[in-house]
């Protein structure tokens, strides 16, 4: 599959969002992870392709950097739940998206279920992989969040790339070395270091909880997946079952 092209759309405040459309099937919008968002980068990254190229078999996928990070606008950077709100509704305005699947994955759960209890008639169906409600339950209780929560600006100017290195190492373990330096070089590409730390900043002070109730659609939850294959096969089994 080719790399698909990608597009501009633009949010109600002014600021451009990156984003691509492969055409196949049903609408599904991946939120973006923020930190680890880059669609070129992702694109280039085999294991990412992949469950990218597996779900486009079914689904029109709708992919994108949300604000702050990537290929989007990085300045000014809002990193809150209502700008990563205004991220979605403009590019599924831009895609002319009336109703479709949402999947947010880790750093990209809080805004797709912020999303579907807002916008109930829009979302069909509700994937969750790896998600958090609270920002400050997550950063207290992740061993890798806790390692991000302690950086300070200057340490993290200074040694960005053995900070990234570290922060990848966390995250996808010591068996893959190459996997390692791909991923810390996704970090390095999606965010620069004050931007990564004001995410960071933004997402200790998330709390969905109160919007729990008001999730109406038909939800997945997947944890600790870490094999793409897998996530593709229970995205479609859930779509086998409740569509």
């Amino acid at each position: 599959m080719m790399e698909p092209r990608i597009k501009y759309a633009k949010t109600s405040d002014g600021v451009n969002i990156a984003y691509y459309v492969i055409d196949s099937g049903p609408p599904l919008v991946w939120t973006s992870h923020f930190w680890g968002s880059r669609l070129s980068r992702m694109w280039a990254m085999a294991r990412n392709r992949r469950l990218t190229e597996s779900l486009a078999e079914h689904f029109t996928v709708v992919r994108y950097d949300g604000q702050g990070c990537g290929l989007s606008d990085r300045e000014p950077a809002d990193y809150a739940l209502e700008a990563r709100l205004r991220d979605i509704e403009a590019v599924v305005t831009r895609a002319g998206l009336d109703e479709f699947y949402l999947y947010g994955n880790g750093h990209g759960t809080p805004a797709a279920v912020a999303y579907a209890a807002q916008y109930p008639e829009r979302v069909s169906r509700l994937v969750l992989s790896r998600p958090y409600a609270r920002g400050s339950d997550l950063y207290r209780d992740s061993p890798t969040m806790r390692f991000v929560a302690g950086l300070e600006p200057v340490t993290v100017e200074e040694q960005w790339e053995f900070t990234t290195l570290a922060m990848a190492g966390r995250t996808v373990g010591p068996s893959d070395p190459t996997h390692v330096q791909e991923v810390a070089q996704l970090y390095r590409d999606s965010m620069e270091p004050l931007e990564m730390l004001a995410f960071r900043d933004a997402t200790r002070q998330i709390d969905i909880t109160p919007l729990l109730p008001g999730v109406a659609a038909p939800t997945l939850i997947i944890y600790e997946e870490t094999d793409f294959d897998l996530i593709y096969r229970k995205v479609r089994r859930a779509e086998l079952k409740v569509g």
